[in-house]
């Protein structure tokens, strides 16, 4: 369900007080608002990481029932350098695009330390996604460091940062999970 928070978190810095209001749903927009307006199957989402591909369908579903003025789309990030990662992002992501990017990362190599511990033999780790997580990428900072807000924040808070060259570790850790879900705004001024 981690990639329905982060969906949920996005949607909702999208939407303005007065949105929330004539649209008549909850601020912040909850993932469980979310598995039930698009009618999804809760006991798959818990014992399954979401894919990519079926978060970007999660979102296009999201934004037509809401009808929101967004458009979304994934992309294969470019991984080939932390400076080719900030190009990329840089075309996608922040104020100048009014885009954001859901990721999903291994949370350890994306923080630089190891925030997630699994102790594979317990009986947990058998619903646990173990290191792999869901999270915004909402700009880059001085062409080196992502600002990131996290739908399921622990320790290291609900904004934070990562330096690109731990991003693009915590992105290839993932195999072969490397497209991002853009969102961008269609409005041209707010």
């Amino acid at each position: 369900m981690g990639g329905l928070s982060a969906l949920a978190l996005a949607l909702s810095g999208f939407l303005s007080e007065e949105d929330f209001v004539e649209l008549a749903i909850q601020n912040p927009i909850s993932s469980d608002a979310l598995v039930w307006m698009l009618r999804l199957d809760v006991t798959a989402l818990l014992s399954t990481i979401i894919e990519p591909q079926t978060l970007t369908e999660y979102t296009h579903s999201a934004i037509e029932a809401l009808s929101l003025d967004l458009s979304v789309y994934s992309e294969e990030a470019d991984l080939d350098s932390a400076d080719s990662l900030s190009v990329f992002l840089g075309n996608h992501i922040g104020g100048e695009v009014s885009g954001v990017a859901l990721v999903l990362v291994d949370i350890n190599k994306a923080l630089g330390f190891e925030a997630i511990n699994l102790d594979v033999k317990s009986e947990a780790s058998a619903l646990d996604h173990g290191r792999s997580h869901w999270c915004i990428l909402i700009s880059v900072w001085n062409n080196d460091t992502a600002i990131i807000a996290d739908p399921r924040a622990q320790s290291y808070g609900s904004l934070w940062k990562c330096k690109l060259e731990n991003l693009q570790n915590g992105l290839l850790a993932q195999e072969g999970r490397s497209r991002v879900v853009i969102i961008r705004s269609e409005r041209l001024s707010y």
